[in-house]
């Protein structure tokens, strides 16, 4: 191939990533003013912004908001300042630098954002979830009634509403916790019942003594199946209790 070809290749795909770029701005300034309940601006309006904001045109603006090269807020701010509520810099700071994709959470109707799930609580999907800003951390995502984050209720400026969005076939790995006897064959009996289900187990052991500490790490695709799986292994010969086990990690 030509470098002449080369260089027409590059031009395209940059060009083709700018449309692209212009298309998603224009939804997510929309969107944003809607979500704010504010009037979305006429082109003439928009084009006179743009061009007081250092842009060459409409397209440009947009696809610098959908490249993430400005904020959003920041924009909109601008736009109708006299709208725009001052948010909590810990908050602005991890939106504004929330750019890595990640699938399994909409965040107040936005999606591919930056985030974790708490190894406090392990949350999946089907019961209710919150976000909890940590500092130096990002956005954690924990179960609503997990205890690490209870005494964080009155702190809203770093709770986040979040939302399920995951893909079919995600899953999710969560410990259990369980007391049984000490007899032989227990460990394979438990990994068979939770193979029963269509559950993956990554990882398993039951330390001797009498009770006896089980402890098992499996994949989860969703609450309706962590608890089939622990009614399965509850009816295992020998199984005194079995939970999902708790961690101790602070929400910070």
């Amino acid at each position: 191939m030509t470098t002449k070809a080369k260089s027409k290749i590059k031009h395209w795909l940059k060009q083709k990533g700018f449309e692209q770029s212009a298309v998603l701005g224009k939804e997510i300034l929309q969107r944003e003013l809607k979500k704010k309940h504010l009037k979305v601006p006429s082109d003439g309006e928009l084009l006179d912004f743009a061009a007081r904001n250092s842009f060459t045109d409409l397209e440009q603006m947009y696809s610098a908001i959908g490249s993430g090269t400005v904020s959003i807020r920041n924009l909109i701010g601008k736009l109708y300042p006299e709208e725009e509520k001052e948010e909590p810099s810990l908050i602005r700071k991890f939106i504004d630098q929330a750019r890595r994709v990640s699938k399994g959470i909409k965040i107040d109707s936005v999606e591919n954002v930056m985030f974790r799930f708490a190894a406090c609580c392990q949350p999946v999907p089907g019961e209710k979830i919150i976000g909890f800003v940590t500092r130096g951390r990002g956005l954690t995502i924990h179960r609503a009634d997990c205890r690490n984050v209870a005494d964080s209720y009155d702190d809203p400026e770093r709770m986040v509403n979040v939302d399920w969005d995951v893909d079919k076939g995600q899953s999710f790995l969560v410990r259990l916790l369980a007391i049984v006897e000490d007899r032989k064959n227990l460990l394979k009996e438990i990994t068979e019942v939770i193979a029963e289900v269509d559950i993956n187990v990554r990882g398993a052991e039951i330390n001797g003594g009498s009770p006896s500490t089980g402890r098992f790490v499996v994949e989860i695709q969703n609450y309706v199946q962590l608890e089939r799986a622990l009614n399965k292994i509850r009816k295992v010969k020998g199984v005194m209790s079995v939970e999902r086990e708790i961690g101790g990690e602070r929400a910070g």
